[in-house]
Parts: C-alpha cells; structure tokens; sequence
C-alpha cells in the first residue's frame, strides 16, 4: 500500500512513518519542518511544503496514488494557541479543509485524522467517553473540534471515509532509541522530569497548579505510549472500510496518573530524587483528563500495551542516545 503521512518529521508522525515501513508499505510525507526534524525521515520521499498551500498539495498528489492518509500536521501549543489564535485556526481548520479537498478531488478516500482529547475541555470528573460533552477550553482545542466537525460533513460523500482519533497524553519514544519527544519548546511532562535529572543546571516546574479536587492536588492525565497511538492509528487504516463513513475513537491506557505520581515513578525508574518547583496555574487546565477507551477495543484490536514505567524507560534511552550524538 502507498500511504500519504502529513506531519511525518514530527514526533509522532515519524513513529507512524516507522511503523507503516515495518510493515512493508511504501511512505510518503508531507512536511514543512516548521517543528520537525528531516533527520527522522528515512527511506521514503519527503516532500517540503505547508499544507495552507492548496497548490502545492495539488502538485504532490498528482504524482502518486495513495491509499489513504495519515494526517498529522499541526501547531499543537495549547500556550501559544491563546497567544496566537489566527495562526492555529489557518493552519489546523484551514490546512485541514485544503487537505481533504485536494485528496478527494483526486479519490484518496481513506482519511485518518489526528485530533485531541482537549476537545472535552475541563469539566469531566470521570472516564471521558467519546459522546461526552464537548467544550473545549482552548484555542487549539477549538482548531481540533472545528476539523472533526468539518471532517464528518465531508464524509457525507459516500466514497469519502475518515476517523478521528482524541488521544491524550502522548509519552515515550521508539525502543530503538532513534526517536523520540523532541518539542521546541518541549512542553510534555516526562521528558521535561528525565531533562532535570539528566541536566543539574534544569529546574523542573510543575505547572497546573496543587489545590485541584485530586488524590494530591496535582492534575491527573491519561499517559499513552506513542507506539501504542500510532498502532491505533494503523489498526484504524485496516478497519476504516468496514466501518460508518465517519467515525471518532478515544486513544488512551484507560489509567489516570497524577503529576506527583508521574515523578514517583520517574524516581523508581531511575533511582534518583526529582528535584521541582509549583509554578502558575496555566489558564484552563482540567484537573482530571483520562480515556474511556471501550469503543476503540470493541471496534479495533486495540490494546494499549506499553506502560508508564517502560515509557520512562524508553524516554532515558532516547534522550542518552541523542546526547551522544
């Protein structure tokens, strides 16, 4: 199978890209390198345009038949969406619209959509369920449910199939080592825990706050190994044609983790004492973020199988093997 990645020289684009080629299916991405790294593409063509560029996606569709799309590209900052509003809107709603135009008008009808668990917004005390309210509470969260809705509308087509997937926190890197969270800035909380022990001149800031209604005040989120999101991703690709026109699937371990839990498990795994500081509460932050992901096991094979601990793992591994690069 031929398969279009938009986004593959980012950090989850990439495992995805890693994956479908251990599969024995030929790659193509798409990629501005606004955030990734062209080093992380191998073995398949990279092509270096923006998705707002109608003419551009027109070019490098019609060279290729592709079998479907794995659509990641995006800015994904929640700070800098409140910050700069416009620029989320034109690259996540806009470059989204012009992708899909573009892809149907030369009948790609296989569509995977990256999407995100903060279309929920933050007022969810349970196991968050695809057909929970959805109220996002931030620019780029508003981006994410604009393109679904978007999305669903276009696969009125009958030809035309897609499924959104609202996965949570995404954590950890390839067992290889080779890649992994490389974020400028890196704003994910694990790799900014192994960063202050790795590096003594790193202080460590938690930031959500430590008076939320939580086991210990900090923010509990839903951590899912990024082989895991991207495995769903695939399986999802198998299943599509079998499935309602349009469909939305949760992505998570189903296991809610606090901050402070987080950092206990980090010090296991290492062995080594997590020194940190609270800073401000950032704006909107739900205290509680965690996946019911029933739907996604009883629609797909499914299952989240790497957990915390080994993603901590995985995380030292890449971050010792890219110092010594």
């Amino acid at each position: 199978m031929n398969y279009l990645v938009t986004g593959g020289a980012g950090y989850i684009g990439s495992h995805m890209v890693r994956l479908l080629q251990e599969h024995n299916h030929n790659v193509t991405v798409i990629d501005n390198l606004s955030t990734g790294h062209k080093e992380l593409v191998n073995n398949c063509e990279l092509i270096n345009i923006d998705i707002k560029d109608k003419d551009a996606i027109e070019k490098s569709l019609s060279k290729k038949y592709f079998d479907g799309v794995f659509h990641f590209a995006a800015k994904s900052i929640v700070k800098e969406s409140f910050i700069n509003p416009d620029l989320y809107k034109k690259n996540n709603v806009d470059g989204t619209n012009n992708l899909i135009e573009k892809i149907k008008k030369y009948e790609i009808n296989n569509f995977i959509f990256s999407s995100s668990a903060s279309v929920y917004g933050n007022n969810h005390k349970n196991y968050i369920k695809e057909n929970d309210n959805l109220n996002p509470s931030s620019p780029y969260g508003e981006t994410k449910l604009e393109s679904e809705n978007n999305i669903y509308r276009y696969c009125k087509d009958e030809n035309f199939k897609a499924i959104s997937f609202r996965y949570f926190n995404a954590a950890g890197a390839h067992p290889s080592g080779e890649i992994g969270e490389n974020h400028v800035p890196e704003t994910h909380l694990i790799p900014n825990i192994v960063k202050s022990i790795l590096d003594n001149q790193y202080k460590l800031k938690l930031f959500g706050g430590k008076n939320n209604p939580t086991i210990d005040g900090t923010c509990i989120r839903d951590y899912v190994h990024v082989n895991d999101i991207v495995n769903a991703h695939y399986l999802g690709m198998q299943k599509i044609n079998n499935l309602e026109p349009y469909n939305v699937f949760n992505i998570g371990s189903g296991e809610g983790y606090s901050i402070i839990e987080v950092i206990n498990a980090v010090e296991i795994v290492t062995n080594k004492k997590v020194d940190y500081a609270y800073s401000e509460e950032r704006q909107d932050e739900p205290p509680f973020l965690v996946a019911d992901i029933s739907k996604i096991k009883n629609h797909t094979k499914y299952k989240p199988i790497v957990s915390v601990s080994e993603g901590i793992s995985r995380t030292l591994d890449y971050n010792n093997i890219s110092a010594k690069k």
